[in-house]
């Protein structure tokens, strides 16, 4: 049923999947919790000639053509959540395509056509001889496997897609060096509100515990972000509890008074220092060179266009061959030849 004041839309999702259909030419139809029409289709041939992933068309309706993909995209993602679990296997939306007018009969139709980038598209053209020379130097002493490890979830981090996907990325680092770090005797059980041991009241024992990796966690931030670190602790706190039980996003920012961009940042430098403090001096004399970014939160540059195109032929809407496919180009500085 079509809201008041809506329009139908059709708009085209790329999705690479470990599944794909039967046949390449056949197209199956199913419809979404919220009533819309969902048709996925094989998506074309890569350059191998293998197909990687599917097409997913959801229909539906909108209040206009700007904003239809982002609500969509939602419904589409539950979806998969679903046939996620049901198969065991990975749907991954990697971009919006194309967004049509879609009601029936209609001659004259909008379009809207993206092309989604990584932010930094092109790269930056910085990596020069001395970061090289830089990890040289750092191979050349021993570094300990949980090192190795937690240098390969910050690496991750950056391949997340949201903000809450890499804190657990980043966290992850920074709980396993808390917990290769930790001391491993018997301390006190302290006073949440004085710090003081516990002792027990009747028979006056001092009961005792082995630190948790939570507490190597707090006592690694203390030691880094100095005086700041109970700001810094609860505000960490609270977004890693709000993202793993499954919080949104705006009440985790509530809560911790920042956005998660921002959190993350913070996170991250807490992290880097954290593992580079596991890291073995290199030999004396050694020139090392490291890059430090501001912003660590995955974005992606998405362009769009809208244009115009006419069904004059049969049927309600044009056949898939006749609908519009142009792409969008983004031209770095070394492709430029004069003008801006």
């Amino acid at each position: 049923m079509r809201g008041v004041g809506m329009s139908i839309f059709r708009c085209d999702f790329a999705v690479e999947s470990d599944m794909i259909l039967l046949d390449d030419a056949a197209a199956t139809q199913t419809r979404l919790s919220s009533g819309h029409e969902l048709f996925i289709r094989n998506a074309a041939p890569d350059i191998a000639g293998n197909v990687a992933g599917l097409v997913c068309s959801v229909i539906g309706d909108a209040p206009d053509i700007e904003n239809v993909h982002q609500l969509l995209r939602d419904e589409l993602a539950e979806f998969l959540d679903l046939l996620a679990f049901v198969t065991q296997s990975r749907f991954e939306i990697t971009k919006v395509d194309r967004v049509f007018d879609w009601e029936a009969g209609q001659g004259s139709r909008r379009m809207k056509l993206f092309e989604t980038f990584p932010g930094l598209y092109p790269p930056d053209r910085d990596l020069t001889d001395e970061y090289l020379a830089t990890v040289t130097s750092i191979e050349q002493g021993t570094i300990d496997g949980f090192v190795r490890v937690a240098l390969k979830y910050f690496r991750l981090g950056f391949m997340e897609a949201s903000a809450g996907d890499q804190f657990l990325r980043y966290w992850l680092a920074l709980e396993i060096i808390a917990e290769n770090r930790k001391v491993r005797e018997k301390a006190p059980i302290k006073c949440t509100a004085c710090g003081g041991a516990i002792k027990c009241a009747h028979c006056g024992d001092e009961p005792q515990r082995r630190p948790m990796a939570t507490d190597a966690i707090r006592e690694i931030i203390k030691q880094i972000t100095g005086k700041s670190s109970v700001v810094i602790i609860k505000r960490q706190f609270a977004a890693r509890n709000g993202i793993t039980h499954g919080r949104d996003v705006a009440a985790i920012e509530r809560e911790s008074g920042q956005p998660l961009d921002q959190i993350l940042n913070e996170l991250v430098r807490i992290v880097w220092h954290a593992i580079i403090a596991e890291i073995p001096k290199p030999p004396a004399g050694s020139r090392l060179a490291f890059g430090e970014r501001d912003e660590f939160a995955t974005k992606t540059l998405t362009i769009s266009m809208i244009g115009g195109f006419e069904h004059n032929g049969d049927g309600d809407h044009p056949p898939e061959n006749a609908l519009p496919n142009a792409r969008i180009k983004v031209l770095g500085p070394d492709q430029r030849t004069g003008g801006e």
